[in-house]
């Protein structure tokens, strides 16, 4: 070593650029970049869309976990993350101007590579009177986005939304376009695998 150091002219230094280098290459290999879910990478998933139970347009409506029990084909935990935002906007608790008979909250489409889309009533726990994607980040389930208007075209990039789950639940904005550039305020089209 002493050697290769002695024929170098850059001597120590340029050890040190080394095993810096290389530290930084490893850092910048293992390091988390991005949010999304986990799986949102693979582009093989089964898109699997559920029959309106409740308003038109929405998908199957869930007011609690036995109501969760319809989205078949999704795994427990989303089952169980469901249900529980349907107990939620079915039990509003202190708020007055909710009907529980008509609060629930909507799936209307389900990705294998765990995303799913839906929709909340007025007082539909996190969902809001919004619709929503969800997903699942570091092993739990979360909103994603959530609009009263059109999806954000960055907000389905950012988090790798599949296409796919696009088209089956669009946001009510025109027939044209599936996204909405906020910053530069003009429609887009999103397409993601």
């Amino acid at each position: 070593m002493s050697e290769l150091l002695s024929r170098n002219h850059h001597g120590p230094r340029a050890l040190l650029a080394a095993v810096l280098a290389l530290g930084f290459a490893m850092v910048t290999l293992f390091s988390v970049t991005s949010f999304s879910p986990a799986s949102a990478q693979r582009s093989g998933y089964r898109l699997i869309v559920f029959k309106d139970t409740g308003a038109v347009g929405l998908g199957a409506r869930i007011q609690g976990p036995a109501d969760a029990r319809q989205l078949s084909g999704t795994p427990r935990g989303f089952r169980k993350y469901v249900g529980a935002e349907g107990r939620r906007a079915a039990n509003p608790g202190l708020t007055t101007n909710c009907d529980t008979e008509d609060e629930a909250v909507y799936v209307r489409a389900y990705t294998t590579n765990h995303f799913a889309a839906g929709a909340g009533s007025p007082c539909g726990g996190s969902w809001g009177n919004a619709r929503v994607i969800v997903g699942k980040v570091h092993h739990h389930w979360k909103v994603l986005l959530a609009t009263q208007d059109a999806w954000s075209c960055r907000g389905l990039r950012r988090h790798h939304v599949p296409g796919r789950l696009i088209k089956a639940a669009p946001a009510p904005y025109d027939a044209h376009h599936n996204c909405y550039n906020y910053k530069t305020q003009k429609p887009g089209n999103y397409h993601h695998r």
